[in-house]
């Protein structure tokens, strides 16, 4: 028995890329790509399933993350 394609087949880095420009903009593609590298150097993600599933959720709380260290606090 075959297996469903989004258990076969996975998404490229510039997918997951667009994926987050959805999310975050445009603006921070820079730090998409930077926080992408360093959670997975290796460049592999899985089937869509394991991408959805395992690792999107992490990389959105790590995007935000990083982002967020970068927002200056305003003077009190």
């Amino acid at each position: 028995m075959d297996e469903p394609w989004y258990q076969s087949q996975g998404p490229s880095q510039e997918e997951i890329i667009k994926d987050m420009i959805n999310i975050f903009g445009e603006e921070n593609k820079r730090t998409i790509i930077n926080t992408l590298e360093k959670l997975h150097p290796d460049k592999t993600f899985g089937s869509y399933r394991g991408y959805s599933t395992f690792i999107r959720t992490p990389l959105v709380s790590a995007i935000n993350t990083s982002l967020n260290s970068k927002i200056e606090p305003l003077p009190e």
